[in-house]
């Protein structure tokens, strides 16, 4: 005759539960990330997502830091379909790039740059190079334990660009506001001191 707890030390360690059986192992690899638009929710970049693939294959959404939407998918064939076939959503009238979480972007600091440079300035002068931007213009702030002067902002910005762009990228660009010529200068990585 045998019994239950036979049954069970037959099995061993290695029979794994319904659960464990059906748990999907999630990577960076499978989600992308879309800049918020200040004043609009998640959900609503989901449903703009879902006309574009099926809502069953979206898993997982949430804001994440530096303003932006990120969105678990079923699979890396999903992030890559989004990514390179539909590129862009529209979200209130705005087109917004649809990019991966873990991608081979560059982060580019803009040194320089007073507040007099429009953001469309730079992104002018970066297309001029033969670069799209990867992501908004983001204005750094000043380094400070000070939480009252938390808000301030330095004359530096970054923004990210295709890794294989690096090699486009100028070290430094004269740009013209209104009788004033302004040196603005590009780095690849860290923020670099310009005196």
């Amino acid at each position: 005759m045998v019994f239950y707890a036979d049954l069970v030390s037959y099995a061993g360690n290695n029979r794994k539960s319904y659960a464990q059986a059906t748990e999907t192992t999630y990577t960076e690899d499978m989600a992308i990330v879309i800049d918020a638009i200040e004043g609009v929710k998640y959900t609503h970049y989901l449903r703009i997502l879902k006309t574009h693939i099926e809502p069953s294959k979206m898993r997982y959404a949430s804001r994440i830091s530096n303003q932006r939407i990120c969105v678990y998918l079923d699979s890396t064939e999903s992030v890559k379909y989004l990514c390179d076939s539909i590129k862009t959503i529209h979200v209130n009238e705005v087109a917004v790039a649809i990019r991966p979480l873990k991608s081979k972007n560059k982060r580019v600091v803009i040194s320089n740059v007073h507040p007099t440079i429009p953001d469309s300035a730079i992104f002018g002068t970066l297309s001029q190079m033969g670069i799209q931007p990867q992501s908004r213009m983001i204005h750094l702030k000043v380094n400070t334990d000070d939480p009252d002067l938390a808000h301030v902002a330095c004359l530096r910005r970054q923004v990210y660009i295709k890794e294989e762009d690096e090699t486009r990228l100028l070290p430094s660009v004269t740009m013209k506001r209104g009788s004033t010529a302004v040196h603005i200068y590009f780095s690849a990585g860290q923020a670099t001191c310009y005196k």
